[in-house]
């Protein structure tokens, strides 16, 4: 079993738990080191395809260290990495967090109830700019070299006002 943990900033005691007793950590390079997970325990969270790859071949291996437990920044099921895992043949048990969409919009007070969603993960720009050029107001979850200024020069026409949340749950949010 897979348990992922959708998380905002600081690690709570469930979560420190059950990194304490899992045999591999699958998260970011920051996540864990953060949790001071030893070398030989993780698998740092780049590409979602090799981190699948990895948990395979562990599980396959009967899981001899003990359980799998998956770190996720916000809702791992809003543009996570449980969506992908499902489909490479994984089964998760998902612990979800506040997703960086509602913790956004809460940080600067806005609702956040008509806003569009789009991620630039993996999608290139043209999408997000094309949702941006068309409604109101749009979330985008950005990526390295797909970012707040990527956007502002696909943008650079429009009158726009952009809100950048970064390092949400942090203490230097």
């Amino acid at each position: 079993m897979i348990d992922v943990y959708g998380h905002l900033g600081a690690p709570g005691p469930e979560l420190r738990q059950a990194v304490a007793g899992a045999g591999r950590v699958v998260a970011g390079a920051r996540a864990l080191d953060a949790l001071d997970v030893p070398p030989q325990r993780r698998i740092v969270l780049g590409g979602v395809s090799p981190a699948i790859a990895a948990v395979t071949a562990y599980q396959s291996a009967g899981e001899p260290d003990g359980p799998v437990v998956v770190l996720a920044s916000g809702d791992p099921l809003c543009y996570g990495v449980v969506r992908r895992f499902r489909a490479g043949g994984l089964w998760c048990r998902v612990h979800p967090g506040i997703s960086s969409l509602a913790a956004a919009f809460a940080a600067v007070g806005l609702p956040w109830d008509d806003a569009q969603l789009v991620s630039a993960h993996g999608h290139g720009m043209a999408p997000t700019w094309a949702a941006c050029r068309a409604l109101p107001k749009v979330a985008v979850l950005t990526a390295p070299g797909h970012g707040i200024r990527e956007i502002a020069a696909g943008l650079a026409d429009l009158e726009r006002w952009y809100v950048v949340a970064e390092r949400l749950g942090e203490a230097d949010e």
